[in-house]
């Protein structure tokens, strides 16, 4: 396993061990020198801390943290809705992971010559992308 590998493993490993509760209540606390906004009602919060991190949270677990020591940009909530006219994910080979498992850049290459499928909407969905102002006169 080379390097890059046993780090991301670590990684993952330590990630399952965080008592996530009480990181929620820490990062609710505003340190003496840390740069925050805080709304009082709704306990939302934008933060630069200490360590570094960079906050936007509207709940527990909600939210979005900018880690300068991981390089890396995680977002949490119980579910992540991505709305783009073009959505682009870049990595090196091997470098696409889901659920732990790296997904095959070869076999992928056969799924991504396949014909796009058009995608129907339901008038719902076409109502919150016309809110964005997306387009979608090419939508079904």
């Amino acid at each position: 396993m080379g390097n890059w590998q046993g780090t991301m493993m670590d990684l993952q490993h330590a990630h399952a061990k965080i008592d996530h509760d009480a990181v929620d209540g820490h990062d609710y606390l505003i340190e003496e020198e840390e740069v925050a906004l805080k709304h009082d009602d709704t306990a939302s919060i934008v933060k630069l801390t200490d360590e570094g991190f960079i906050d936007v949270f509207a709940g527990p677990q909600l939210g979005v943290r900018i880690d300068p020591h991981t390089n890396s940009i995680n977002l949490f909530g119980d579910s992540v809705n991505v709305i783009a006219n073009n959505f682009n994910v870049r990595t090196k080979p091997y470098g696409f992971n889901w659920n732990g498992r790296v997904l095959d850049p070869k076999a992928m290459d056969s799924v991504m010559t396949q014909p796009m499928r058009k995608v129907r909407y339901s008038e719902g969905m076409l109502d919150i992308m016309k809110d964005l102002g997306l387009p979608v006169d090419d939508v079904e």
